[in-house]
């Protein structure tokens, strides 16, 4: 148990080295003026787009709103020195290189000094992970050390955030999990 424990580790934190560096890839391609990424940003985030500069202005707009949200929550405050950096692909044929496991359709990868959010796509549809990737955000920034399985269930908690003019809601059903207890047998 303990040499499978261990080589867990040894792979997660190869794990986030890969992430890492593949962030970094990508980010220095935008800055550099790569006509394939636009870069929008606020005070707290930058949103590297492949899609479209609407859909970047779009997901930093949403992403300042769950700012919001987990600022006006008890004791979950995501405050960082440097904006967050969001990427977010054109399709999920241009994610694949950069997929961290063949499950994962978006990640959190957080640094001392940068906190990052990689998506396959920016569409409005996704929103759901990215409320999901930056409850993770928040859980690190907050100091958390919470088992994997409960870090996992906050954030899956915190996608069902759903934000509009008369205000926000969470913990409501995730059709897509729904249907997917429904047609596999539990653990």
């Amino acid at each position: 148990p303990f040499i499978r424990y261990t080589a867990f580790v040894v792979a997660m934190q190869f794990g986030r080295l890969r992430c890492l560096l593949l962030v970094c890839a990508i980010s220095a391609s935008a800055e550099q003026g790569s006509p394939s990424w636009t870069v929008v940003r606020t005070d707290h985030f930058e949103v590297y787009s492949q899609a479209s500069e609407q859909s970047a202005q779009r997901a930093v707009l949403w992403f300042e709103q769950l700012r919001t949200f987990f600022r006006e929550q008890n004791q979950l405050n995501a405050e960082s020195d440097n904006p967050v950096r969001v990427i977010g692909f054109s399709s999920a044929r241009d994610y694949q290189p950069y997929r961290i496991r063949s499950t994962a359709d978006a990640y959190y990868v957080g640094t001392g000094s940068r906190d990052y959010i990689v998506m396959a796509s920016l569409d409005p549809g996704n929103f759901t992970i990215a409320a999901h990737e930056y409850a993770h955000l928040v859980l690190h920034a907050g100091g958390s050390r919470l088992p994997a399985w409960f870090s996992e269930g906050l954030a899956e908690f915190y996608s069902s955030v759903r934000m509009d003019e008369r205000g926000t809601s969470v913990g409501a059903d995730l059709p897509a999990r729904s249907q997917l207890l429904r047609r596999h047998s539990w653990m």
